[in-house]
């Protein structure tokens, strides 16, 4: 959902990156790319089979100018912050890597994707919320184990980066999720 109002406004949004792509559900399911005008995409995940998935349906949209990295995520983010093969990027987004890092771990891959924003610029990660009323049941039958980060543990994240319009945290429907979005100054 929240990702779904972030796509929403899309005046600003020219240069996106997907940071653990997976199929690129989101595009296909609730983002409306030809209301954009031209919009360049990238997307990087390890998962071969989520990659040719995501370039199957996205090919498709006319508008959408793709490129696709199938390689590990967290070199391809250092090796970026080093060669800048991403840079002035409108927004980056991530779902789901976020929740197997520990805090300095996340502000240093953080930092990292913050280079590649754009003034005014927007980064959102997922992490999955310490109260997350599914959690038992995750861990206990699925042996699937996050590392979770309070709101404040996020915002104190997003302080150690510079240039910092604004950072907030909202939470789910579910209260499952939390999403921490940094605006670019």
């Amino acid at each position: 959902k929240k990702l779904k109002s972030i796509f929403s406004d899309t005046a600003s949004i020219k240069r996106v990156a997907s940071i653990g792509c997976g199929s690129c559900i989101e595009w296909w399911d609730f983002v409306q790319p030809d209301k954009m005008g031209t919009v360049e995409f990238w997307g990087i995940d390890y998962d071969r089979g989520a990659i040719d998935r995501a370039q199957e349906k996205l090919n498709s949209i006319k508008s959408l100018e793709s490129t696709f990295f199938c390689e590990n995520i967290l070199r391809f983010i250092l090796r970026n912050h080093r060669k800048k093969a991403l840079e002035d990027i409108d927004m980056i987004y991530s779902v789901g890597l976020f929740d197997y890092l520990d805090k300095d771990a996340a502000l240093s891959i953080l930092k990292s994707l913050w280079d590649a924003i754009s003034h005014n610029g927007t980064l959102l990660i997922t992490n999955g919320h310490p109260d997350n009323p599914t959690r038992l049941w995750m861990e206990w039958a699925g042996d699937w184990f996050l590392n979770y980060k309070t709101s404040s543990d996020l915002l104190d994240i997003a302080s150690g980066l510079e240039s910092v319009a604004n950072a907030e945290v909202s939470i789910d429907d579910f209260g499952v999720y939390q999403y921490l979005m940094i605006k670019k100054s």
